[in-house]
């Protein structure tokens, strides 16, 4: 099964790119984060693939992620809410919906 809200990220020598789980973001060193350049995820019914750019990446460590795309979308994941299992999507557009956080 294919992940649901993962992130791309630049490295030092150039583009790498590291396909993981939005909240995987609240895990990984504080030099990570600002070099997230991409995010992709899937509408509520699963029928479209959202590609956007990254306008800014908010981490609590251990505890929470928010991603705010270009387009004004914003990702949230909470560890705390759900257990971690919900990546929450709420598109600039007003439209709001709940994805799995993880594969």
């Amino acid at each position: 099964r294919r992940l649901q809200g993962h992130a791309r990220s630049r490295g030092r020598g150039g583009q790498v790119e590291l396909r993981a789980p939005v909240g995987t973001l609240a895990y990984l060193p504080d030099r990570v984060p600002p070099h997230v350049t991409d995010v992709s995820f899937k509408s509520g019914d699963g029928t479209t693939t959202y590609h956007r750019k990254v306008m800014g990446v908010d981490v609590v460590p251990r505890k929470s992620v928010k991603v705010q795309t270009a387009q004004g979308d914003l990702l949230s994941w909470d560890g705390e809410d759900d257990g971690g299992h919900v990546l929450r999507v709420s598109m600039a557009d007003g439209s709001e919906w709940n994805n799995s956080a993880a594969c």
